[in-house]
């Protein structure tokens, strides 16, 4: 049995870990924790599987893959890949525009002359006034009887909300 005062606790991202083989069973029974980043599909792990067998830890895929796509589309904005001028186009492919969630819908649109707002795999994706991230997704984990954990909630926050 895990101790009672253990329950209350909530373990930060650094913490999570599998403690199924240091723990006695039920250790961590309840015990939650929060790791930053949006929960990726099946298809998506299977997809990243098929480039790295080995690949087990999935955490901030999809932030990491809708960085390229948004930056990608940036450069295409701007019929250039120059740093800047890259930069200067990120807040408008992914705000404002008509939604594509996709990289080759976003690039058909910008080819067609559509303004665009790319929503990828992590979800919503807005720039602030400082090029900040607007929202960002970050998932609960709850340990279970075997000292392991699994996602048991998905929050999403926005800066002051």
């Amino acid at each position: 049995m895990s101790a009672p005062w253990l329950q209350a606790v909530m373990l930060g991202q650094a913490d999570l870990s599998d403690y199924s083989k240091d723990l006695p069973r039920d250790s961590l029974t309840g015990v939650r924790g929060t790791l930053a980043g949006a929960q990726v599909s099946a298809d998506f792990q299977a997809r990243m599987r098929a480039m790295d067998p080995a690949l087990t830890d999935f955490s901030y895929a999809a932030e990491a893959y809708d960085a390229v796509v948004v930056a990608a589309l940036a450069a295409r904005a701007a019929q250039g890949d120059l740093g800047q001028s890259v930069a200067g186009r990120l807040a408008e492919v992914s705000g404002g525009g008509q939604r594509c969630t996709t990289f080759r819908e976003c690039a058909k649109l910008l080819e067609a002359g559509v303004e665009i707002d790319y929503d990828g795999l992590s979800g919503r994706i807005e720039f602030d006034s400082n090029g900040d991230v607007g929202e960002g997704t970050f998932g609960v984990y709850t340990y279970g009887r075997d000292n392991t954990y699994t996602r048991t909630a998905t929050r999403v926050v926005r800066p002051g909300g």
